[in-house]
């Protein structure tokens, strides 16, 4: 292994928020529901600063050569109070680059957000995945041990 996982810093909002657009990028791809506001980055650069920031949000970066290579954000969420485990981990966005993919890179920033979900007293974590994405279920599945568990469903009026 030759990166480091970390936390992010201030420092490294421009890097993750355009990582996420990249990610959006993606998801566009898939489904036009998913195009993106002309707005998009500047949103991401406030969600993500909100996350470093924030005792129930979490950005990892993985860092290599001191560039980034990899990223992850996460956050604690409310289901409401009528369920036992209402407080929930929601892992929103993993994403590296290219040619990290298939290295341990994604593992690796997945199992530090596990530790900081223990940490913080989370039984349970989710994530989404879009259907046509077939990689990235493969690793959500097969790879980090996600079960589906439910589907949402949309109705375009």
């Amino acid at each position: 292994m030759d990166w480091i996982i970390r936390n992010a810093e201030s420092k490294d909002l421009e890097v993750v928020a355009k990582s996420l657009s990249r990610l959006m990028g993606q998801h566009y791809e898939y489904d036009s529901f998913y195009e993106p506001s002309v707005d998009m980055l500047d949103r991401f650069r406030e969600w993500v600063g909100k996350n470093i920031e924030s005792e129930d949000g979490l950005v990892l970066v993985a860092e290599k050569d001191s560039s980034i290579i990899g990223t992850l954000n996460a956050e604690i969420l409310l289901k409401p109070a009528f369920f036992k485990h209402s407080r929930y981990g929601y892992i929103a966005a993993v994403r590296t680059l290219q040619d990290c993919r298939q290295t341990g890179v994604m593992d690796s920033l997945c199992k530090k957000s596990y530790d900081w979900f223990r940490e913080q007293g989370i039984k349970y974590i989710e994530a989404d995945v879009h259907l046509d994405n077939k990689e990235s279920l493969n690793f959500t599945e097969k790879k980090q041990g996600f079960k589906p568990y439910k589907m949402f469903f949309r109705k375009e009026l």
